[in-house]
């Protein structure tokens, strides 16, 4: 997935399990950290913290998604979650 980072070596298109662990609220108490919703019309989709130069990803039910290079892939990988949800359940995202 483009724009995810190492929890190795900080490069590009590998999987994170940095701050995978930590909640959305956690995250939100940190000074300097900016939260986003991310929805469609009424509906919450998930949210995005940006934090220290990364941005964190959470589904709806703020299960975390994994943690980006930039707010643009965080929001991806909201909307792909979103849209697997949907399918899953039959409804549209």
């Amino acid at each position: 997935m483009t724009g995810r980072l190492s929890a190795i070596d900080g490069k590009a298109d590998r999987p994170s399990t940095i701050g995978l662990a930590i909640s959305r609220e956690a995250l939100l108490d940190k000074p300097g950290a900016h939260g986003l919703t991310v929805s469609d019309g009424r509906e919450t989709l998930g949210f995005i913290v940006d934090h220290d130069g990364r941005s964190y990803a959470f589904d709806g039910e703020e299960r975390p998604l994994g943690v980006f290079a930039d707010r643009k892939a965080a929001a991806a990988a909201v909307s792909n979650a979103a849209k697997a949800a949907a399918v899953k359940t039959g409804g549209a995202p």
